[in-house]
């Protein structure tokens, strides 16, 4: 699992939806984005 927190945290991250709008909702990301994403959930 990756908390919020660490995805605002990442400096590849600070563009997307995720980090920019401030709800919890569905928000796109990229295909790069979500296998870094999942990359850092691996560890």
């Amino acid at each position: 699992m990756v908390s919020l927190a660490n995805i605002k945290f990442e400096e590849k991250l600070q563009d997307t939806f995720l980090v920019k709008n401030s709800k919890l909702s569905f928000q796109p990301v990229t295909k790069e984005q979500i296998d870094y994403i999942c990359s850092l959930a691996k560890g």
